[in-house]
């Protein structure tokens, strides 16, 4: 796209947040512009009229600058905004990236390459299905995020002849794919399955336990990982392609240096692995890596400029407009004008599922799970199915490079765009949601009699 039309069309998503603001009269004031902002920024992230992470710093700044007014939400919500960007998230991705750099540095990833491509016989349609569901396996005890930066390192080495054709397209996607809906298969997956055992132990429903938790959500999540190889073989077709040949001479360690950089690997990793024991965030982890790889000088300053800054700031602007939507009150409206329609019990939780869904594609589905829940328990359904669709719900928007920190990590790649994500992130939201309506319908309520 030529500079002068995206400067036109970045004026023209400003012109078009604007008239949301007029035309939306009937809000409040603090509603009105995080809504006009929220929209600037949904059509300025999926277009990519500008550089993503730009996207976000104008979030930032429009928040600042229209919603700390003491008329609005007050000049403490500065803070508020400004936090995300350094969040236990942020230090997550930071030390992935420090531990993938330092991999990068000094070759240990040829060498990672090497054995995926001798066990997968460099067959490229099983090289996408190995790491679609080896991050959907991994990621059902580690964070998804944790998994995604993984993997990353692994195969980036393998990607780096292809750039962006469909091969490598189809790998990357398949990676987060597999790690978001991996991680719906256990209670400590994801935050949005912690807040929902939560829920059931602070509503006395004892019966949720780990192996009821897994018994309805891994059909789920093997059926959605169907869905989701068929649609990378449709929108990526790699069985045309021949084999990937091994390197002639196998690459071989770099003595004592590769010795310390796996140790802290291995370190990061039962440290993540941990986690439901020893209690410390994904995020306090990540700085050990990071720490340890600038204190044994593995990594220098000059290192700093590989740590994906551009991704850092993508996340940070995604969750600070979280943090508005939140604190402004639209999140809350849009909840209380669902309760007001006269539909049924039923059809309401299927309209707060589907909200579920279409909120986390722009926020954090922590924090929009954390919003919805409170007002579903107050129905009269089955408590069980009604938390477990809206939680579950969540974890199947991929639409966006914003809508999860995996998303972000492989847009970071470079090899994938704004649309390859619509595109199959669209395909798992919209059949994902129908397979767990049916699940939900039809054979949860026979688990759950059953157990």
């Amino acid at each position: 796209m030529r500079e002068a039309s995206r400067y036109v069309f970045f004026l023209l998503s400003l012109i078009v947040g604007y008239f949301v603001y007029i035309i939306s009269d009937t809000l409040t004031e603090p509603m009105r512009v995080t809504l006009a902002i929220f929209v600037i920024a949904v059509i300025l992230w999926v277009t990519e009229w500008i550089p993503l992470f730009l996207t976000s710093l104008l979030v930032l700044f429009l928040e600042a600058i229209l919603l700390t007014d003491e008329r609005l939400l007050g000049g403490n919500s500065l803070t508020l905004f400004f936090e995300p960007f350094f969040s236990p998230i942020i230090t997550l991705f930071l030390g992935g990236f420090a531990l993938s750099h330092a991999i990068h540095k000094y070759e240990i990833d040829r060498m990672l390459a090497y054995w995926i491509l001798k066990r997968s016989k460099g067959i490229p349609d099983r090289m996408v299905t190995f790491f679609l569901l080896s991050s959907a396996a991994m990621s059902m005890w580690i964070s998804n995020t944790a998994t995604t930066l993984l993997l990353m390192i692994l195969v980036l080495p393998i990607l780096k002849p292809y750039g962006g054709n469909p091969f490598s397209k189809s790998i990357l996607l398949a990676i987060t794919v597999g790690s978001t809906v991996g991680g719906m298969a256990t209670p400590i997956g994801t935050p949005p399955n912690a807040i929902a055992m939560y829920t059931f132990m602070k509503q006395g429903v004892t019966q949720v336990s780990f192996s009821l938790w897994f018994l309805l959500a891994i059909p789920l999540c093997l059926l959605v990982l169907f869905v989701a190889r068929m649609g990378l073989e449709v929108f990526y077709p790699t069985n045309d392609m021949t084999p990937i040949s091994l390197p002639k001479q196998k690459p071989k360690p770099k003595g004592r240096v590769s010795a310390v950089i796996t140790s802290i690997f291995l370190l990061t990793v039962g440290l993540w692995l941990m986690t439901p024991i020893q209690q410390i965030p994904d995020g306090v982890v990540a700085l050990v890596p990071f720490i340890l790889l600038y204190l044994t000088k593995i990594l220098e300053p000059q290192d700093l400029k590989h740590m994906g800054w551009d991704t850092l700031l993508l996340v940070g602007g995604g969750m600070s407009l979280g943090v508005a939507i939140k604190e402004s009150g639209l999140a809350k409206y849009i909840l209380e004008q669902l309760l007001l329609m006269e539909i049924s019990p039923s059809a309401l939780v299927l309209s707060l599922v589907i909200l579920s869904l279409v909120v986390s594609t722009f926020i954090s589905n922590t924090v929009a799970t954390s919003l919805i829940i409170p007002l579903a328990i107050s129905f009269d359904t089955n408590l069980i199915v009604t938390v477990t669709m809206i939680v579950l719900s969540s974890s199947l928007a991929l639409a966006l490079p914003i809508s999860s920190p995996s998303n972000a990590i492989i847009f970071s790649s470079g090899y994938v765009r704004s649309w390859d994500m619509i595109k199959i992130g669209g395909l798992v939201s919209i059949f994902g949601f129908l397979i767990l309506y049916l699940m939900a319908r039809f054979y949860w309520p026979l688990v759950i009699a059953i157990t």
